[in-house]
């Protein structure tokens, strides 16, 4: 036992003694230029090696850095989306309560008319527009429960003529409009300068027909007119009252167009209504009409 530990002693001490004599051939070598040959070819290699690691490192720490700039803009742009959508939200909610307040303006100076005031009306929503090409017609959301009867005349907020009831039912109805060719109108004409004062003309009657149908964008015609008769552009149409069918004086429309029949005497002319036929949102039932 004692010899063995003595051997491993002897062992440590002869490795510890070549080390040091190792290091001191080193040292005194490299004091003599004698290693220099050594390091140079050393270097050679090992340059490249320690810049490889350190452009390696460096690459490394830029694309953490551009992962995490790439999250934080993933993040930003989701955020704006966000923000985007909400104020689209909003934005549509002022529009929709900037149409509802025109609306009620518009209500308020139609009934606020001494002309107006002999109408009874009943308001009522849009809720569906014929799509299908085979009407110029709309539903509105009341019906019988409200008062309403078929043939009742439909104004727009603003009191300008649109259409008549063809049917109700207990909570909605159906209205024909005035483009439609199953509506015709009892119409005469009255004509303004431009500091809209009436000119006194002999004023045409005539029936106003609907012509969406008939395949044609002109939506209103009044036909059979005298070839003497004094009808301009830019005349205005309005209802006469004759047949009951319509209150008097309701506007309708502006003359577009003046012209004869092919091989007849008799002229015709084009109406553009004045309410905005495709676009209706809110209009009123008139349920009766008398005098103020």
């Amino acid at each position: 036992m004692f010899k063995r530990n003595t051997s491993e002693v002897t062992q440590r001490l002869t490795f510890a003694a070549m080390m040091l004599v190792l290091s001191l051939v080193i040292m005194i070598a490299d004091s003599t230029g004698i290693l220099r040959p050594v390091e140079q070819v050393t270097s050679t290699f090992l340059i490249p090696l320690e810049n490889a690691s350190n452009q390696l490192g460096s690459n490394m720490s830029r694309f953490s850095d551009f992962l995490s700039d790439n999250e934080k803009l993933r993040n930003e742009n989701a955020s704006l989306r966000q923000e985007l959508q909400t104020a689209l939200a909003e934005q549509g909610k002022v529009a929709e309560l900037a149409n509802r307040v025109d609306q009620l303006e518009k209500q308020l100076e139609f009934r606020a008319n001494p002309e107006n005031r002999k109408y009874t009306v009943v308001n009522a929503q849009v809720v569906n527009q014929d799509a299908s090409g085979i009407n110029q017609a709309i539903t509105i959301n009341k019906g019988t429960n409200d008062g309403l009867n078929r043939g009742m005349p439909v104004v727009n907020t603003a009191g300008y003529l649109v259409g008549r009831v063809v049917s109700v039912e207990t909570k909605k109805s159906n209205v024909f409009l005035i483009s439609d060719n199953n509506v015709g109108v009892n119409v005469y004409t009255q004509r303004y300068d431009a500091d809209n004062k009436r000119v006194p003309i002999q004023a045409v009657d005539g029936t106003a027909l609907g012509q969406f149908q008939l395949g044609n964008r002109d939506k209103i015609k009044i036909g059979l007119i005298q070839p003497d008769a004094d009808i301009k552009v830019d005349d205005w149409v309005f209802t006469n009252g004759k047949g009951g069918n319509y209150p008097a004086n309701l506007l309708i429309g502006r003359v577009t167009k003046v012209s004869s029949q092919d091989g007849q005497p008799e002229k015709e002319a084009v109406v553009r209504p004045i309410a905005d036929l495709d676009h209706l949102q809110e209009v009123l039932v008139i349920t009766s009409w008398g005098t103020t």
